[in-house]
């Protein structure tokens, strides 16, 4: 045992004096980041102190978002905001690490970002299954140590070495290139995302801060002039009975015939999860079911007004569930999800009335929804 634990010492002595240290003047990690952060403006800042440094930056807005590029990408390291909509940094977090322990993927590092940083909060986020964590404004000496810790395989060399006087004279990339950008500031000011960004007075930025926020600022400024436009070329509505004439379409009552909007059906526990908290978000009711059977007794006792399912669920036959709804006089619409990596079947086409690709997708599951409910 002695022994062993010599070597294995020795080993990590080893592997330690192996581990290459980044230099800003020469050197850059060759690394890829998914950047999770809801605030256009910190998004700016965190992109350019990143890039800086030679990383490949992927954005996330939110924790749902987040979690889905991971779950279809793969990146080197990620960045995770803790306070975001849909799903918050903690809870994108549990469900990555679900979603790597789940389909034996490698994990992925995570590192916290909070701009509050409290007694207890490095033990809270490392016991959610964080890798790490750090503050904002961001300090970039911080951001490079904590590189250095999980990127060091990842840091390449970019000035050559020349190996004559003659390859120095004739090198144009080897002469001393005077610089007179100014240099860059260790700490990057983030805009507190509780702060009003109507009011720039009240912050005070760097000059970095202040470039991204005038460009931000400069974009909405462009697009309420353009809405202000095409608002003026719109003649406005001044009949006021078209609202009374409408009404009676959307009686209280008529909500009330169905057992819910959205029936869904899934096998997997964190997709249904995840579709179930965009159908609460997008003002949706519902009523989730685990297997074929579970689906063929709602369809027969229950009123829908769509139907979502996964082609994958276990015993299930496309003609018998059309076969329910018909038989039924069910207006139930079918939308069936298939795996994006599975070619479809041309006949699935001839029992549902709408096949989508299985990706958590707010965007397009809104179109899906709005076109059949």
């Amino acid at each position: 045992m002695d022994a062993y634990d010599a070597e294995a010492f020795s080993n990590r002595k080893q592997k330690a004096t192996r581990r290459k240290k980044f230099d800003e003047k020469n050197s850059r990690f060759a690394a890829s980041a998914l950047v999770a952060e809801d605030n256009v403006i910190n998004q700016k800042l965190i992109r350019r102190t990143l890039e800086d440094l030679g990383l490949e930056i992927t954005l996330a807005n939110n924790g749902l978002e987040a979690f889905e590029k991971r779950k279809n990408g793969n990146f080197d390291i990620i960045f995770m905001d803790i306070q975001m909509p849909v799903l918050d940094g903690i809870e994108a977090t549990q469900e990555i690490l679900d979603f790597e322990e789940d389909y034996s993927q490698n994990h992925i590092p995570i590192i916290a970002l909070t701009a509050n940083a409290l007694k207890g909060d490095r033990e809270r986020f490392m016991a959610a299954g964080m890798d790490e964590y750090t503050t904002k404004p961001l300090v970039r000496s911080e951001i490079i140590s904590l590189l250095n810790n999980f990127l060091s395989h990842k840091i390449i060399e970019i000035k050559a070495v020349p190996k004559t006087v003659h390859d120095i004279s004739t090198d144009p990339e080897s002469t001393p290139v005077v610089s007179n950008e100014l240099p860059i500031e260790e700490n990057v000011d983030f805009i507190d995302e509780t702060s009003e960004i109507e009011t720039p007075s009240e912050i005070v930025l760097s000059s970095e801060a202040a470039e991204v926020f005038v460009e931000v600022a400069a974009e909405e400024v462009t697009e309420k002039v353009v809405e202000e436009i095409h608002h003026d070329e719109v003649p406005e509505i001044t009949d006021l009975a078209q609202p009374a004439e409408i009404a009676p379409e959307l009686p209280e009552v008529h909500r009330s015939h169905y057992d819910a909007d959205i029936l869904i059906a899934k096998q997997n526990t964190l997709e249904m999860k995840l579709f179930s908290r965009i159908l609460s978000d997008l003002g949706y009711t519902y009523k989730s079911v685990n297997d074929t059977e579970a689906l063929h007794q709602e369809l027969k006792e229950g009123r829908y007004k769509l139907a979502l399912f996964d082609k994958s669920l276990h015993g299930l036959n496309l003609k018998d569930l059309y076969d329910i709804i018909r038989t039924n006089d069910n207006e139930t619409s079918l939308v069936m999800l298939v795996d994006p990596n599975v070619k479809e079947d041309e006949d699935d086409s001839l029992y549902v009335h709408e096949i989508i690709k299985n990706i958590v997708n707010k965007d397009l599951l809104r179109l899906v929804f709005e076109k059949f409910i």
